[in-house]
């Protein structure tokens, strides 16, 4: 068991180590104003870690009025962080909660720089079940030719090419088949 300096002190450095997001429960309610500093002004790594560990939070199912009252809107204006992999975590954490405050920022996502961001986006609109989401995706596939490095199900194949805008199509695959009675 850490103290809460030391595991703060994670948060800014750049990790692939998961454990910042699953040791928080030692800390329980004192992580609380942590979370918000850093999502509200900490630096690209801070706001990232500070996003994974309420998405494992919400996940769990600890902690959820709090985040949606306190996190949810620093999360919405981090959307617009320097970091494409801090907008891309935004992105999807914020789909998770299927609040619908945050579709249509998240929809004007679908024309980011990154392509990365634009594959989380393309996924995260399919939480929403939304024909508000229609265009964007119709974009995304008809002017994407990107693809992202995804893990693949079938441990032996590893990882797999997955193209934005064959991610795209599925996702109209799923919102046509909704929506084909309007």
């Amino acid at each position: 068991m850490s103290d809460i300096k030391t595991y703060l002190d994670k948060f800014s450095r750049r990790i692939d180590d998961s454990s910042i997001a699953v040791e928080w429960e030692q800390f329980g309610n004192s992580l609380h104003e942590p979370l918000l500093n850093f999502l509200r002004s900490g630096t690209s790594y801070e706001k990232y870690h500070a996003t994974d560990v309420i998405r494992q939070m919400y996940f769990l199912g600890k902690h959820r009025q709090w985040i949606l009252e306190h996190a949810f809107d620093p999360m919405l204006h981090n959307l617009q962080d320097e970091n494409e992999y801090t907008r891309g975590i935004s992105v999807a954490v914020l789909a998770d909660f299927r609040d619908k405050r945050a579709l249509e920022p998240i929809i004007s996502l679908a024309h980011d720089v990154s392509d990365y961001v634009r594959w989380v986006v393309t996924w995260s609109l399919s939480r929403f079940d939304d024909k508000r989401a229609i265009p964007a995706l119709e974009w995304i596939r008809d002017n994407d030719d990107s693809w992202q490095n995804v893990r693949d199900d079938d441990e032996e194949i590893g990882y797999r090419k997955e193209f934005n805008r064959g991610a795209a199509i599925k996702v109209l695959d799923g919102l046509t088949k909704i929506y084909k009675q309007d």
